[in-house]
């Protein structure tokens, strides 16, 4: 359920960037820091300058919207408060009608509000900070971090022993790592028709 592979962006990118001034776009202004914030259509009364979701906590929505498991209604606990993946991915959470809480190195009886959730993200960068005891049976779990072992293993921020509870468990590495490329190669292309086609109606998304 990781796994997206957009061979036909991957073709409609080689054409576009191919194409005079197209490449200007990309590379001279490519996902700009502002962007970062930039994660709803609804910018404006007329949805012309829409931003670029940020790669990482669009990517998660992704593999979410992927399990089939409603997130309208659903508790929410993002693991993380950064602002490349922790707040936009609350953001993208509320978005979507989610309750979301958002947890950091300072929250309280951690494990207690985990135990709630029905969707967790973890992204707080400490290896195994989510372990089976704190997951809901049947939650979805996804995990960002990326973190080396004792002996240089790449592991996430969640145990693995959570597979054991967790209805839907994302992997590391193979996870949310190639969400986040795929989502940056979706900017990439959308970047480059906004440069070419700048009068062609822009995709709706959920997401």
């Amino acid at each position: 359920h990781a796994g997206y592979v957009i061979v036909e962006g991957f073709a409609r990118m080689a054409v576009l960037l191919s194409q005079a001034n197209a490449n200007a776009d990309v590379v001279s202004n490519p996902l700009l820091i502002e962007n970062l914030y930039r994660v709803f259509d609804e910018l404006d009364d007329d949805a012309k300058t829409v931003g670029f979701r940020p790669c990482t906590p669009y990517g998660v929505m992704r593999m979410l919207d992927d399990t089939g498991v409603p997130i309208a209604g659903a508790h929410a606990v993002v693991i993380g408060r950064s602002n490349t993946v922790g707040k936009p991915m609350a953001m993208m959470l509320l978005a979507r009608d989610a309750t979301v809480t958002i947890c950091h190195s300072r929250t309280r009886d951690l494990a207690a509000i985990v135990r709630s959730a029905d969707i967790v993200v973890a992204a707080v960068g400490r290896a195994a900070v989510v372990t089976a005891d704190m997951i809901k049976p049947g939650a979805v779990v996804v995990d960002v971090g990326m973190n080396r072992d004792a002996s240089g293993k790449l592991v996430g921020d969640v145990d693995h022993d959570v597979v054991r509870v967790a209805g839907w468990l994302s992997p590391v590495p193979g996870g949310v790592g190639p969400m986040t490329i795929t989502m940056l190669l979706e900017n990439t292309v959308l970047s480059a028709e906004r440069k070419r086609y700048p009068a062609r109606p822009l995709p709706s998304s959920n997401v």
